[in-house]
C-alpha cells in the first residue's frame, strides 16, 4: 500500500495492520508519539491509525503528525500516534506499517484477501517466564480447538511458532548460508588460485634469461623456488586486501542505509589473509618449481 498526506506520499512498500492495544508492546514495538490504541477504537472502529516512524519521517518532516489526517490506499485515517523507530534490519518492517484497529480492518478489507483466501490473523501470546511457555502454548491450543470446532484426534488447523523456534529456525538459515559462503568461497579460490598460477607460468617464460643469469652467477635453485613463491603470496595477498577494504565499504554502506550493524572481525580477516597466503603458495608452486629447474645455459639461449 502508499500513504499520502498533502502531495506527499510514500512508497508502495508499507503495510496496513488491524490489531489491538496489546499487539505492539507484545511485540517489542511502543508509541514514542502520541498513543496506542485504544479499547474504545477496537469497540466502536474508529478510523484512527498509529503509523510508523519511516511514514512520520516522510509524510511529515517538519509538523507533528498526531491530529492529521493520512490517506492509506485511498482512505482516510486520523493520525493518533507515532511508533519508535527500531533501528534495525529485521525491525525495520515495523517502521514503515500502519496499525488500525482490528475491527476497523475487518469492516474495511473483510476476512478474505483480494486472493480469495482467508487473511492470516496472529494471536500473540506472552509468558511471564520462560518457564511457563510451554503451558501458555498448551492452554492457548486448548481454546483455538474449542472455538474451531475440532473433535479429538483431528490435527490443529492452526500453527505455533515461539521465540526459540524461530531462532531455530533462524539458525537453520545461517548454517545454510554459510554453507553456501563457504562452497562460493572456495570456487572463488581456486579460480583465483589457476588465474595467479597462469600470471606466474607467463612471468617465468617471459623471465627465462633474468633466472639464467642469477643461476649463472650462482643463484641456487632454492633462491629461485622462494622468488617466485614469495611473488605469487604477494600477489594473493593484494587481492585479499582489496577484498577486506570493499568488505569493509560494504559492512559501513549496510549500516548507514539499514541501520543494522554490520562489521567485519579482524581475526576474519586475517584469516582470509593467511587463506590467500596458501593459495599463492599452493597456485604457485608449479612456476615456482619450473624457474628453479631452468639449467642456465638453456635459459640464457633462450629468445
Amino acid at each position: 500500500f502508499k500513504a499520502q498526506y498533502k502531495g506527499e506520499s510514500t512508497n508502495p512498500n508499507l503495510s496496513i495492520c488491524g490489531g489491538t492495544p496489546e499487539y505492539p508492546p507484545n511485540n517489542t514495538h511502543y508509541v514514542g508519539l502520541g498513543r496506542n490504541l485504544s479499547e474504545m477504537d477496537v469497540k466502536t472502529a474508529q478510523k484512527v491509525a498509529v503509523i510508523g516512524y519511516a511514514i512520520a519521517k516522510k509524510l511529515y518532516p517538519f509538523t507533528d503528525p498526531v491530529g492529521k489526517d493520512i490517506r492509506v490506499d485511498g482512505r482516510k485515517y486520523q493520525v493518533i500516534g507515532v511508533f519508535d523507530e527500531k533501528k534495525s534490519a529485521f525491525g525495520g518492517a515495523f517502521d514503515n506499517y500502519v496499525l488500525i484497529p482490528v475491527s476497523t480492518f475487518v469492516n474495511t478489507y473483510g476476512l478474505v484477501g483480494r486472493d480469495g483466501f482467508p487473511r492470516s490473523v496472529n494471536i500473540t501470546v506472552r509468558a511471564k517466564t520462560p518457564e511457563l511457555i510451554q503451558d501458555a502454548i498448551e492452554e492457548t491450543r486448548q481454546v483455538l480447538r474449542r472455538d474451531r470446532g475440532l473433535k479429538p484426534g483431528e490435527e490443529d488447523n492452526f500453527e505455533f511458532f515461539n521465540s526459540q523456534s524461530l531462532i531455530t529456525q533462524f539458525n537453520k538459515m545461517s548454517v545454510g548460508v554459510k554453507i553456501a559462503a563457504f562452497v562460493i568461497g572456495i570456487i572463488a579460490l581456486i579460480v583465483a588460485g589457476i588465474g595467479i598460477m597462469n600470471i606466474m607460468l607467463v612471468a617465468v617464460t617471459e623471465r627465462t634469461r633474468e633466472i639464467g643469469i642469477r643461476k649463472a652467477l650462482g643463484a641456487k635453485r632454492v633462491s629461485i623456488l622462494g622468488q617466485f613463491l614469495l611473488e605469487a603470496v604477494i600477489l594473493c595477498n593484494i587481492g585479499g586486501l582489496v577484498g577486506i577494504v570493499v568488505g569493509f565499504g560494504l559492512g559501513n554502506l549496510v549500516t548507514v542505509f539499514t541501520h543494522f550493524d554490520a562489521s567485519v572481525p579482524m581475526e576474519w580477516a586475517v584469516i582470509g589473509l593467511l587463506f590467500c597466503s596458501a593459495v599463492g603458495i599452493g597456485f604457485g608452486l608449479l612456476p615456482a618449481i619450473r624457474a628453479s629447474r631452468l639449467h642456465p645455459i638453456d635459459a640464457l639461449r633462450y629468445e
